[in-house]
């Protein structure tokens, strides 16, 4: 859920994981789970809902960054959806140097 606190923080609730978005370490945190590379990594554009109880300023607020991170939680999908179907996704690129770890060593018994 998304929220503005009293001092017209931006934060935003997950299940037991709270990020506020103006405090450093909890943006850079929230960064790194938003623009993870990894399919597994489920971001519910459901998590950008906002508090109904905002007064209508707050809600201004929450609206702009509710638009912006849904558009980028759809256009992230978008794109790891591209990656796999051209077979350049991470899990792809591991599975290749893996391979290739693994013909080595296959080269190297004989």
């Amino acid at each position: 859920m998304l929220n503005i606190n009293e001092e017209n923080q931006v934060i935003l609730s997950k299940d037991d994981i709270e990020w506020n978005l103006n405090d450093t370490e909890d943006y850079k945190q929230f960064l790194l789970w938003v623009t993870s590379p990894y399919e597994e990594d489920v971001i519910d554009i459901e998590l950008f809902n906002i508090d109904p109880t905002l007064d209508e300023d707050k809600k201004q607020l929450a609206m702009r960054y509710k638009e912006f991170l849904t558009t980028f939680t759809e256009r992230r999908l978008e794109i790891l959806k591209q990656h796999k179907e051209a077979g350049t996704d991470y899990k792809s690129q591991l599975d290749s140097i893996q391979a290739f770890i693994d013909s080595l060593s296959g080269d190297s018994s004989e």
